[in-house]
């Protein structure tokens, strides 16, 4: 994410915009979708951990 934020600060244009908006959109279902996956998996205890850590750290 960092890295296409960069891209996208060297070369501000609507391009390189896109690719950080699609970065970005990709990575939140990708996280979405591995927190249902520990969530079934680990249960309880994962739901405690997210209570405490930032979905984006």
């Amino acid at each position: 994410m960092l890295s296409y934020l960069g891209f996208f600060l060297m070369l501000p244009n609507a391009l390189s915009l896109c690719f950080l908006t699609l970065s970005y959109f990709s990575l939140a279902v990708k996280i979405r979708l591995e927190e249902d996956y520990l969530d079934g998996i680990h249960g309880a205890a994962f739901r405690d951990y997210r209570a405490r850590v930032r979905r984006w750290i």
